[in-house]
C-alpha cells in the first residue's frame, strides 16, 4: 500500500490524498482504490484508510479541489488558523460542510463542501501552513451574514474574539464601510453591540443575549472577578450586572451571606468559577 505524503511539516498527522498510480507508490494502483484498504476523498484522489478524519485533515482533502485564487473560508479557516470553538461539527454533532470562496471560477461541487460566488480581495487571502485562507475578519464576516439569526452571528464573532482572531472593533471596522452591499450585511451589524470579548464559551454568550435582548437589561460585565472589601477573590461569575445586584451563570446558582460575601460591586450571592481562568 503507498504511503501518503505528509501535509506540512508543521501539521504532524495530516496527509496530501494522491492520485492513481500504477505503480502504488504515491497513490493507489486501479484496483487498490477498490479495495477497502483505500479511501477517496475527492474525484480521482486517495487516502489510506488508515488515514483518520479528523477535522483538519478533512479541511485538507476539501482544499484538494481548490485552483487558483479559492480560498477556504468560515468555521474551517478559523479551525486552521487554531480558533478553539470552531470545530466543523453542528449542534447535533454532524459535520459541517468546509466553506470555500470560488468566485467566478467554479468547481465541481461534492458532498462535504459549501461553495461560494463571493470575491475575496487578494490582500485577504493568505498562506498558513500549506492552506490558502481567508483573512480572519473575512471569515467570521462570512459566517456572520450567513449565520442563522442574529443570535449565531453574536456567537460568531464573541467567540472567534475568545481566541484573539479578531477583535469587536476590527469587524465592525470591516464590515461598514467594506462590506455596504454585500449579503446579510445589516444581521452582521446588528450582532456586533452584542458580541464580548470577555465570553469564554457559546453558552455565555447565549447568557449575554437574553440578559440584554429578551429581558432588556443592559450589557453586563463578563468573567469579571469580584472581590470583597479586604481584596479576597470571591468569585469569577460568567454574567453580572453590578447595578443592581444582578449575578447570573451558565451553571446555575449558589447564595452565600454575611459580611464578607459584600463584594466591591455590592454582590451578595453568585454561581462562578472561582479562582479560574481562560
Amino acid at each position: 500500500m503507498f504511503d501518503p505524503q505528509p501535509w506540512h511539516p508543521a501539521r504532524p498527522g495530516l496527509y496530501r490524498p494522491g492520485a492513481l498510480d500504477p505503480r502504488g507508490l504515491t497513490g493507489p494502483t486501479r484496483s487498490q482504490a477498490q479495495g477497502a484498504l483505500v479511501r477517496r476523498t475527492s474525484h480521482g484522489l486517495y487516502v489510506p484508510s488508515w488515514v483518520e478524519q479528523t477535522t483538519p485533515q478533512r479541511i485538507v482533502e476539501a482544499s484538494m479541489v481548490m485552483r487558483g485564487a479559492h480560498t477556504i473560508t468560515g468555521w474551517a479557516a478559523l479551525h486552521w488558523r487554531g480558533a478553539h470553538w470552531f470545530d466543523g461539527v453542528d449542534a447535533s454533532g454532524d459535520p459541517l460542510p468546509v466553506e470555500i470562496v470560488i468566485g467566478t471560477h467554479d468547481i465541481r461541487p461534492r458532498p462535504g463542501l459549501a461553495l461560494s460566488g463571493e470575491g475575496l480581495d487578494p490582500t485577504l487571502r493568505g498562506v498558513v501552513d500549506g492552506l490558502a485562507v481567508a483573512d480572519p475578519r473575512s471569515a467570521v464576516s462570512f459566517l456572520m451574514r450567513y449565520a442563522g439569526s442574529v443570535r449565531q452571528a453574536v456567537r460568531v464573532l464573541s467567540m472567534a474574539a475568545y481566541d484573539d482572531l479578531v477583535s469587536i472593533q476590527e469587524i465592525d471596522t470591516f464590515l461598514t464601510p467594506g462590506q455596504n452591499s454585500w449579503t446579510g450585511v445589516p444581521q452582521a451589524r446588528a450582532a456586533v453591540p452584542l458580541a464580548s470579548e470577555s465570553c469564554w464559551s457559546p453558552a455565555e454568550v447565549d447568557l449575554v443575549f437574553v440578559w440584554v435582548v429578551l429581558a432588556g437589561r443592559p450589557m453586563p460585565l463578563c468573567n469579571a472577578p469580584i472581590f470583597d472589601l479586604s481584596g479576597r477573590h470571591l468569585a469569577t461569575p460568567d454574567v453580572f450586572d453590578p447595578v443592581p445586584v444582578s449575578p447570573a451563570s451558565t451553571r446555575g446558582w449558589s447564595t452565600s451571606s454575611g459580611p464578607s460575601a459584600r463584594a466591591t460591586y455590592g454582590a451578595r450571592g453568585c454561581c462562578a468559577h472561582t479562582g479560574s481562568s481562560r
